[in-house]
């Protein structure tokens, strides 16, 4: 229900409008133009395909455990096809190299009590990106997130303006029609996962998948779903890179033309609009509209 009538027409078109004003303003190009996602993996896959008798009603496989433990993986990458090493987020409290042990090279590694990302560790991950990107005054980037909290935090947001990224975040729930991530590359990382958990069970008979296999299982996935092609037809897909403003049609909106209504007087007007910066301890995950944090306080950018 929230992907149904949270992607409609108006915020998207919003959306779009903040896009290519800071494209041409600041004339970026494919290499310049990022998006970055979170999403997890588990020691408990899911079984796939089995191959069994004939006739057979009810066909069994062993999985590693009923309930597994996920570990968050932080990715990013531009309309270009280049990627930035990632960053694991362990449920732990304390850091050990042995967590890495077989991961994707330069990729960074921290540890939180949920093994989600928060605030702080958003900003350790905006280091990770600059250092990586390195943007500068006359070569900024921008940066396409979602608006979950950990992601607009005010350490976050003065860290990307001091350092030249641009932050624009999506509608809420609508990633899964305008991020480029999860359009086509975090379905076939989580595909190719799977099919490594299920080699690497056949290979050890009688033993468990642990977190310190995860690394190595998640780099096998990763080599594979994270190309230049996937990146490059999910930029396009979204619309994202080439700039298409009319990549959704009419039919993309049916689901919520129940919800279309016309944005508020400041946002048509242009004038600036008071916002409330998120504090920590907030609950909800996403804000209603696209924000800005900048002097003028208008919409869209953070």
């Amino acid at each position: 229900m929230g992907r149904a009538v949270g992607f409609n027409k108006p915020r998207v078109d919003q959306f779009f409008n903040i896009l290519k004003t800071e494209l041409q303003k600041n004339s970026v190009t494919a290499e310049r133009l990022w998006n970055a996602d979170e999403t997890g993996i588990t020691t408990v896959k899911r079984p796939g395909k089995i191959v069994a008798k004939s006739g057979l009603k009810q066909v069994g496989k062993i999985t590693s455990g009923e309930k597994g433990e996920t570990v968050t993986v932080m990715c990013a990458v531009n309309g270009a096809g280049t990627y930035v090493t990632p960053m694991m987020i362990f449920k732990r409290r304390r850091m050990t190299k042995l967590l890495l042990k077989g991961s994707p090279p330069g990729t960074i590694s921290t540890v939180s009590a949920n093994g989600w990302i928060d605030g702080d560790l958003f900003v350790k991950w905006l280091k990770h990106f600059v250092v990586h990107v390195k943007p500068s005054a006359e070569n900024k980037v921008i940066l396409v997130v979602e608006g979950y909290v950990s992601h607009k935090s005010m350490a976050a947001v003065e860290y990307a303006r001091d350092n030249s990224v641009i932050m624009i975040s999506l509608p809420p729930h609508s990633t899964h029609h305008m991020q480029p991530l999860d359009k086509t590359i975090f379905g076939p990382l989580k595909t190719a996962y799977n099919v490594s958990c299920d080699n690497w069970m056949v290979s050890h008979p009688g033993r468990r998948i642990s977190t310190y296999d995860q690394a190595e299982l998640f780099c096998e996935a990763y080599l594979k779903a994270a190309t230049m092609k996937n990146a490059i037809s999910g930029f396009a897909s979204c619309g994202l890179w080439p700039f298409n403003h009319d990549i959704f049609q009419h039919q993309h909106f049916a689901s919520s033309i129940i919800t279309d209504k016309p944005l508020p007087a400041d946002v048509q007007s242009g004038q600036p609009s008071v916002v409330e910066v998120d504090q920590p301890g907030t609950s909800h995950a996403q804000s209603p509209m696209l924000l800005v944090y900048s002097v003028k306080c208008s919409w869209g950018t953070l």
